[in-house]
């Protein structure tokens, strides 16, 4: 029964399935596909037992699913369910992390001039820009590649951990300490420091490994 719900579940089925092929008979040591017949009995087990029970078991969760739903609105009209929906709707609905944020440009001029610049469409354009660039930086490392072409990847590296660390900055000047209250704006926090964290420690791997060089 364990082999036939490993087999069910597809996970590592070909290995069983080639040591079947290979199955002569009790007490007799394999032979190379000497059962070749014995193949068909796990395709024929995969597209029932697999595909077929597996499917018939998703539709009879679904329709208890339904079923269930049903008996939970049990009782209500058209009427009381559209308005359920529209209060789920009312309670959900959440208004943007810019606008509930947007500073008082009589109290904050400052900050409020830094919020138009993080807010507009070209900064977006120009931040997803260069994202993108610097994962096609990323991308096109490649082993035994030349010293000169190491050499541009760093200085491309450092361009666009500068580029992001501007970014942070313009953000924390706009939103002040509300800037970590969103996860995305958390995970661009970690971001930067860690690429300030590797140029750091990059370049004093390289200083340790110069002073310990024993060569001329």
């Amino acid at each position: 029964m364990l082999t036939l719900f490993n087999i069910a579940s597809l996970e590592g089925w070909p290995d069983v399935m080639l040591i079947a092929l290979d199955a002569v008979g009790v007490d007799k040591g394999p032979e190379m596909e000497a059962s070749v017949i014995n193949g068909f009995f796990f395709i024929v087990f995969i597209l029932i037992g697999s595909f077929f029970l597996m499917n018939f078991f998703i539709g009879v969760l679904f329709m208890k699913y339904t079923q269930a739903a049903k008996n939970e609105t049990k009782g209500y009209t058209e009427e009381n369910l559209v308005w359920i929906d529209i209060q789920k709707m009312i309670i959900e609905q959440r208004c943007e992390f810019d606008l509930m944020n947007k500073p008082d440009h009589l109290k904050h001029p400052k900050r409020f001039k830094y919020w138009r610049i993080v807010t507009s469409k070209p900064f977006d354009f120009f931040i997803m820009g260069m994202i993108v660039l610097n994962i096609v930086q990323m991308g096109i490392n490649f082993e035994n590649a030349s010293h000169l072409y190491v050499q541009l990847l760093d200085i491309s590296d450092y361009f666009f951990t500068v580029i992001f660390i501007v970014e942070a900055y313009l953000k924390v000047r706009a939103y002040a300490w509300r800037y970590f209250e969103t996860l995305s704006n958390k995970f661009d926090a970690f971001i930067v420091i860690s690429s300030v964290a590797d140029i750091i420690m990059s370049f004093t791997m390289k200083d340790m490994s110069d002073s310990f060089s024993l060569g001329p």
